[in-house]
């Protein structure tokens, strides 16, 4: 009975967390994992998660392994939390976990507060730098544009893409361009043009291509992005 007891209060201990999951997500952002778990399972521990699409995980799953092993960990015992561990989600997120312990009376751990980054994207985004860097002579002179061959300057071209719309679509709050609406997708649109993106070869299919939509539409959106534009100079 008294172990019934106990659980019972553990859980309700554990569960007083939940609001915070959501808070820490709201304030994090769509790339930032948060999950709290009750350890009386370790295999069906979640009870709250929010931005589950970071590693596929739901109410009723288990800890990752990263988490399980900062779990079972020794050195962990009588810490308060563990901070920025990294590792690899299944389908190749790179990822950097935190986890905050919650314990009982006894000092036993009892729940986990996990909070999970994707940050593959800020990599990819450091190497794109780096690598710009490195095509940049010593006296702080860019190399002539035909220093590199047509095919690399394509990709520059694809990067950048990438590059603005991840950035407009962490603003908005999407990481899928399937759920996004005609007027989120023409927000991106808009910061593709005023960067005068749409000048280059080639931009408008790599567009349609990243946003999952026409090339007939991306031509419509940039059009009427262009022209509601001008009406607003007009009417100034």
């Amino acid at each position: 009975m008294q172990k019934k007891e106990d659980a019972a209060k553990n859980r309700k201990k554990v569960e007083a967390y939940i609001p915070i999951v959501k808070f820490i997500a709201a304030i994090c952002g769509p790339r930032c994992e948060v999950a709290l778990h009750y350890l009386d399972d370790i295999n069906h521990s979640i009870i709250a998660i929010e931005n589950g699409y970071i590693t596929g995980r739901k109410v009723g799953d288990g800890l990752v392994d990263l988490a399980l092993g900062s779990v079972l960990d020794k050195r962990n015992k009588d810490k308060a939390f563990i901070a920025n561990i990294y590792g690899n989600s299944p389908d190749n997120k790179r990822l950097r976990m935190s986890g905050y312990f919650i314990r009982d009376e006894d000092e036993e751990m009892i729940g986990l507060l996990n909070v999970t980054v994707d940050i593959s994207d800020y990599i990819w985004m450091k190497n794109i730098l780096e690598r710009e860097l490195m095509m940049t002579e010593g006296n702080g002179t860019a190399l002539p544009l035909g220093a590199s061959d047509s095919k690399q300057h394509a990709l520059s071209a694809a990067e950048m893409v990438d590059l603005v719309c991840n950035q407009a679509m962490e603003q908005l709050g999407f990481t899928d361009p399937r759920k996004m609406r005609k007027a989120d997708k023409m927000k991106v649109i808009a910061m593709l043009n005023d960067r005068n993106l749409f000048a280059m070869k080639g931009i408008i299919k790599l567009t349609a291509k990243k946003l999952e939509i026409s090339e007939p539409s991306v031509y419509r959106y940039v059009r009427e992005h262009r022209t509601g534009c001008a009406e607003g100079k007009e009417t100034e």
